[in-house]
């Protein structure tokens, strides 16, 4: 764990590198196929990660492809997508190299790959708070809620320098959900802004409601600087 405390220390949140593959065990991958009465290729071992699919910007787009069996991770044997996602997330930062063994075809590869962040680079990954946004915010109250016939909702106030005025959000209009999830609270949107900033896409997409009882949509980009 001590990379994950040095991470939080020295960055303020967990750098994850990533392989960027979908996988499964070798061993499982069997069984399935089996118990499909489908045929079972010949993969050369019982023991490893079927590549079932490589992401297209993914640290390991230039050099694995469905198909392919993941058996060793700098030379350490991995017989368990677990075990492969473990390494990574306990000892390796986007940035860093690894080298991948895999068997093609059954013939023995190995190469060695950059090891990307979820958002498809290299950049240390920090956790984004409000302030990104450029705006100040409170909470619907009794009135607002009986006039537009709502539940809940943020109300847009000052809008200042940031996210929210480059995404073409005005005073006064009310979020209502931010990438599908309700905004109750103000931590509800803080937690939307720290989820959002570190995923692949850090976008808010924002769902609401003008004063006038119009709705309107809009995606705010949290990955300017």
């Amino acid at each position: 764990m001590n990379k994950v405390v040095d991470d939080l220390k020295q960055y303020g949140t967990v750098q994850r590198a990533l392989l960027g593959i979908q996988g499964k065990d070798v061993n499982n991958y069997i069984d399935e196929l089996k118990a499909q009465n489908k045929e079972v290729p010949d993969f050369g071992t019982v023991e490893g990660i079927y590549v079932a699919k490589v992401d297209e910007d993914g640290s390991a787009a230039d050099v694995l492809k469905e198909g392919d069996v993941i058996t060793a991770i700098d030379n350490k044997p991995v017989t368990k997508m677990a075990e492969l996602q473990e390494y990574l997330f306990g000892n390796k930062k986007p940035g860093d190299k690894v080298t991948i063994t895999y068997l093609r075809n059954k013939n023995k590869k190995t190469a060695t790959v950059e090891l990307k962040n979820a958002q498809g680079n290299t950049k240390v990954v920090k956790t984004a708070d409000m302030d990104v946004l450029g705006a100040s915010f409170r909470e619907v109250n009794e009135q607002e809620k009986k006039d537009l016939g709502i539940n809940y909702g943020l109300v847009v106030g000052k809008v200042n320098k940031g996210a929210i005025r480059d995404a073409g959000i005005p005073e006064k209009f009310i979020i209502q959900t931010a990438n599908d999830v309700p905004m109750k609270t103000m931590d509800d949107l803080q937690n939307a802004v720290k989820e959002a900033s570190k995923s692949k896409d850090p976008v808010l997409y924002i769902k609401g409601v003008f004063p006038t009882g119009k709705r309107a949509y809009f995606a705010v980009d949290l990955s300017k600087e």
